[in-house]
């Protein structure tokens, strides 16, 4: 039996299996788990996590994670911006498990007799070891043992369980505490924006948060993880579509300006489907320009190299230095903690007529001269009516405004905009800046968002 059907057929019987025994399927799982719940009373679950595709072929084992998880924790981690995870203490040793004592399905129609032998073992354990710890003084006694030994397993799930249960200020002050650590895990945006939201929440009333079922199953979903072939096959294609475009051009440049030729390849890559941004069509439109002087073959040579060194620079670590001694940061503000994801592609920015001093010290980060590329972060919030704007979207970097975005390209980012606000939040995004090339070209460029689910009302 092939190996994505058998893994297809387990899935679906271990699902219905567990239903009939009182289990409930946690659906915001990671995708090569099958995580379930059954209730212990009092708001506790006992949890398993079945791994169910890590095997490519049968026999295939069933490897399982139990523990103990408190509903009402559960349902405020997206609240304050973490995946919903029912574990919040393993109780279980995967291997140890009972399910390595029974015989594995070697085809489909083992598959029953597998479940019922099985079935019993391993989740009559799950809930034999969660009872235990199913109050509120011992799950957090549990959390707590942690905290000196290995305090970065509970700098969330800790705080989280405190707040659960109405201690909302010792939740408050044990965040404050990590805050003030030397642990790494506490120095990154994803934990400065879930103690921000801890504080946002707690100064609202501590408002009980939406159930889980009213949160879309793919806000917090991981991003997909292409195939090693399928990478290596659409790159494939997108090269050789590239190159069409380029050469589509090319038999046409003759007699035509930079200008034409970035139009020109605008419109052949926008022909075959290709996401290229800004920057990379206008200097593909200088290679093309340089290819029709003296020595154009070898000047094109070695601008291509500069341009494909430029491309692959990412300046962020060496910007975030630029400026610690003068008036304004590269920084995002407290607030732009919102980050859109990105399909691949890329929308212009109209630069700001003021904005040209700022972005070339942007451009010139720590190097001291303007770069070719940068890479850096931008953050977005509505126009400021009250400045005289009437509609888009302001584009800043650091503290300054540096652009705008207006109609179609406006529209990409209003549903990161929404999403945003609904946490008192602002979109961070990735930036492209052009600046230092031969003839003087300056773009801005923001990656294009992929879809960005609504959170529910809160």
């Amino acid at each position: 039996m092939h190996a994505a059907a058998f893994t297809r057929a387990f899935r679906a019987k271990l699902t219905a299996e567990l239903r009939d025994a009182g289990w409930d399927c946690f659906p915001f799982a990671d995708p090569d788990r099958l995580t379930f719940t059954y209730e212990l009373g009092g708001g506790f679950q006992a949890v398993i996590e079945v791994t169910a595709l890590a095997h490519p072929a049968p026999p295939m084992p069933l490897e399982a994670d139990t523990g103990v998880a408190y509903a009402r924790a559960t349902a405020l981690m997206p609240r304050l911006t973490l995946p919903p995870s029912p574990v919040l203490v393993l109780t279980g040793d995967p291997d140890t498990d009972a399910s390595r004592a029974a015989t594995k399905p070697d085809s489909e129609s083992d598959l029953d007799r597998f479940l019922a032998d099985v079935v019993q073992l391993v989740f009559d354990q799950a809930v034999r070891l969660a009872r235990p710890l199913a109050t509120v003084d011992e799950l957090e006694a549990s959390l707590r043992a942690d905290v000196e030994d290995c305090p970065e397993a509970v700098i969330e799930t800790l705080p989280v369980f405190l707040a659960a249960t109405g201690r909302e200020n010792e939740a408050l002050t044990l965040v404050e505490e990590f805050l003030a650590s030397d642990l790494d895990e506490v120095q990154d945006r994803d934990y400065r924006r879930f103690a921000r939201q801890l504080h946002l929440w707690v100064a609202a009333g501590s408002r009980v948060p939406p159930a889980l079922e009213a949160w879309p199953v793919d806000a917090f979903a991981p991003p997909p993880v292409s195939e090693p072939d399928d990478t290596r096959r659409a790159r494939r294609t997108e090269r050789d579509a590239t190159q069409d475009a380029v050469h589509a051009v090319r038999k046409l440049a003759g007699g035509k300006s930079r200008s034409e030729l970035v139009t020109l390849l605008s419109a052949e890559y926008s022909r075959r489907g290709l996401d290229v941004s800004p920057a990379a069509v206008v200097m593909q439109a200088g290679l093309l320009e340089v290819e029709r002087g003296p020595f154009g073959k070898l000047r094109a040579g070695l601008m291509a190299f500069r341009t494909a060194t430029a491309l692959t620079r990412e300046a962020v670590s060496g910007l975030r230095h630029a400026f610690e001694d003068g008036p304004s940061r590269l920084e995002p503000p407290d607030e732009a903690l919102f980050d859109v994801p990105s399909d691949g592609g890329w929308v212009p920015v109209v630069i700001a007529d003021d904005a040209e001093e700022w972005l070339a010290r942007v451009a010139a980060g720590s190097h001291g001269t303007p770069q070719l590329l940068t890479h850096c972060e931008a953050w977005l919030r509505p126009a400021d009516v009250s400045a005289g704007a009437t509609e888009g979207i302001s584009v800043f970097i650091g503290d300054q405004r540096v652009g705008q975005l207006q109609g179609a390209d406006e529209e990409h980012f209003q549903p990161a905009l929404a999403a945003a606000a609904c946490y008192a939040e602002l979109p961070v995004v990735r930036a492209q800046l052009l600046w230092a090339t031969d003839a003087g070209e300056r773009s801005l460029a923001l990656a294009r968002p992929s879809s960005v689910p609504q959170p529910p009302p809160f």
